[in-house]
């Protein structure tokens, strides 16, 4: 949608833009609400540093594997050059459950590396998730990615990555998955502050949102989500299972408040 900006003699594309933007905000929130909980901002961007690390190597990792699904299982490679084809090819791009999954078991470890209380940093990470993936979706509009299906309400994509989404007029399946994102943040945020749930956000977060990526992935109209035998994306697969994560971890969660009240 948006063309790159050339900068310094290299070229910034309008995801980029999006993701830096969304990387300063999402540090800015962390450390205003690290030091009113904790009084530093140290050990919670620690963690958050080290979940990046995680979300990226998820996220192009279950790339990879959906790329050597879709191919039917793994190129013969010839050549030092051939291989770095392949990787380029098969785990260039990136998955969001995938970024998911890596993200919260890197924060999990960290977590229990600092020894910092699951609450209220838990809480307080799932809070930004949501606010990161606004951003991220923004990207996804600006650089012509993840495009939703030809509609007649929609944007016509001129500087789309994939050349298949040029010239012909989509729905905006990113903007209304920024805003839903927008909105989850809020409403994650609201009970972060009053304290609601506490503990269990992230559960919450798995709750709202795997139902309405599964919804949104009907909306899709890229071939490149490896689409499945049975008709579902691989993202739809994984949100019926983040689903089901999320209702028996509140659940879980809850009889485990329980069984410390009765015990107390």
């Amino acid at each position: 949608m948006l063309p790159p900006i050339e900068i310094f003699g290299k070229e910034i594309t309008g995801y980029g833009i999006a993701v830096a933007v969304g990387v300063l905000v999402c540090a800015f929130y962390l450390m205003h609400q690290a030091k009113r909980l904790y009084k530093t901002d140290g050990d919670i961007l620690l963690i958050t540093a080290v979940a990046a690390v995680g979300a990226l190597l998820g996220s192009h990792l279950l790339y990879g594997i959906v790329s050597l699904i879709t191919y039917g299982g793994f190129p013969i490679i010839t050549s030092f050059n051939g291989f770095l084809r392949f990787m380029v090819d098969f785990f260039g791009g990136s998955v969001f459950f995938g970024g998911l999954i890596g993200g919260s078991v890197a924060a999990f470890i960290a977590l229990r590396a600092v020894k910092l209380p699951w609450y209220p940093a838990v809480d307080l990470l799932s809070t930004t998730v949501p606010l990161f993936h606004f951003f991220g979706r923004v990207g996804c509009f600006l650089g012509g990615c993840c495009f939703g299906i030809p509609s007649e309400f929609g944007f016509t994509f001129r500087h789309s990555v994939v050349e298949a989404a040029n010239g012909v007029n989509r729905f905006p399946v990113q903007l209304l998955e920024a805003s839903f994102n927008l909105a989850l943040f809020f409403a994650l945020f609201a009970l972060f502050k009053r304290e609601k749930l506490r503990g269990r956000l992230f559960f919450i977060y798995l709750i709202c949102y795997s139902p309405a990526r599964f919804f949104l992935e009907f909306l899709r109209g890229d071939s490149y989500r490896g689409v499945t035998q049975v008709g579902l994306s691989t993202s739809q697969i994984v949100a019926m299972f983040t689903l089901v994560i999320g209702i028996f971890g509140l659940l879980f969660y809850k009889n485990q408040l329980k069984e410390t009240d009765t015990n107390g």
